[in-house]
Formats: structure tokens, sequence, C-alpha cells
């Protein structure tokens, strides 16, 4: 008997040809990823729906606004899509934007294919990552630190984050493991979007 295994499913949008098509052919060759859909602009995220991606990878170089309402958009049709932006350049602010909008993460396009392919799986295992920086704006934004319920731990995270403590070293600190560690920043992403849309709803009630 045959034992056909899953394969996460991806969707690559990308206005780079060469990088797409370089992209996809990489995802494709892995025995645990495979590309539903590839192309070079976003589209109603409605249509994503159907194709059941469990990861959208995503280059998006429309202005702030136009990244933002995509992102939303895809949120408000399911919650189950993890959306990551894969940018040449990181760009922080828009970063926080686009967690605070429902991404659950970012990959550099100078990251080698094993990155990628670590990065995808990790996100696909309930998974995630932090920068300094971005640990750093999400502890100044009075959005997030204005009646925030970030939790006793969480924010411990976020101190030692933002002074560049490293993952091995937070875990010393706080007797968590690395996986866990990654899982608690998952949580957070998901705590900052919902913090978002609560006070994107009151702003909408006034």
């Amino acid at each position: 008997m045959t034992i056909h295994s899953y394969k996460s499913r991806v969707i690559i949008i990308d206005p780079d040809d060469h990088v797409r098509r370089s992209l996809e052919l990489l995802i494709n060759s892995s025995e645990d990823f495979i590309v539903v859909h590839a192309a070079d602009s976003i589209d109603d995220p409605s249509r994503y729906v159907d194709m059941k991606p469990d990861v959208v990878l995503v280059d998006l170089p429309y202005s702030r606004s136009e990244s933002i309402d995509f992102l939303r958009e895809i949120r408000s049709v399911s919650c189950h899509i993890q959306v990551i932006l894969y940018c040449l350049h990181e760009d922080n602010e828009l970063l926080l934007d686009a967690i605070k909008s429902g991404a659950c993460g970012y990959v550099s396009k100078s990251s080698n294919y094993a990155e990628l392919r670590s990065f995808l799986q990790l996100v696909i295992d309930g998974e995630a990552t932090m920068t300094s920086k971005l640990a750093s704006m999400i502890i100044a934004d009075k959005e997030l630190q204005h009646g925030s319920a970030f939790s006793n731990v969480q924010q411990q995270m976020l101190n030692f984050l933002s002074r560049g403590k490293t993952y091995i070293q937070i875990g010393e600190e706080l007797s968590i493991s690395k996986s866990q560690l990654r899982r608690e920043v998952k949580r957070i992403y998901q705590h900052i979007n919902q913090l978002h849309q609560s006070g994107v709803a009151a702003a909408k009630r006034i």
C-alpha cells in the first residue's frame, strides 16, 4: 500500500518573473511543499480560498495602503491562511503594519533556499520569529501598549528581544525551549492583530 504524505500548499505572488519561477521550481522540488498558484500580482483574496493554501508567500511592491488592504482582505476571507512577506529590503514599519493586519512574518529575498524552506515549515508548525528592531517597535507602539493584554512572559520576551538577546539566551532566562519561544512569538503576532482589529472596529463605531 502506498502512503501519500501531505504537502503543504503554497501560493507565490511576486512581480519578478525570474524570482517567481525560480521559487516555484525550488518549492515544488521539496517533498514537503507544493505550489498551487503563482502570479505576478495580487488578486481578489476570495479566489485563493478555493485553492486551499497553507501559506501565501508575497512580495508587496505597492503603496503601503494597498498592501495593508490586501492583507486585511485575506484575513477577512480566511483566518487559516498564513501570509509571509517576501521582500528584498526589510521595512520594519511596513512589517509592523502588516502584522497588525494579519501577516505572520517576513523573510528576506537574500535568504537561501534552505533558510526559506525552514521558515515556511516553521510558520506551518505554528511558530514565528521576531527581530530586535521589530520588538522595539512593538514596545514603543502606543496602540499596542495602551491597555495591552500581553502576558508577563510575552512582555519579558519583547524586552529581551529588543535588547538584542538571542533565543537561546531568552530560553535560559525564562526556562523555555526555543520552539516554545517561537510559538509564543506567533501568539504575540496573533494578539497584535486582534488588538488592531478591535481598535479599527471601535473607530468605525465612533
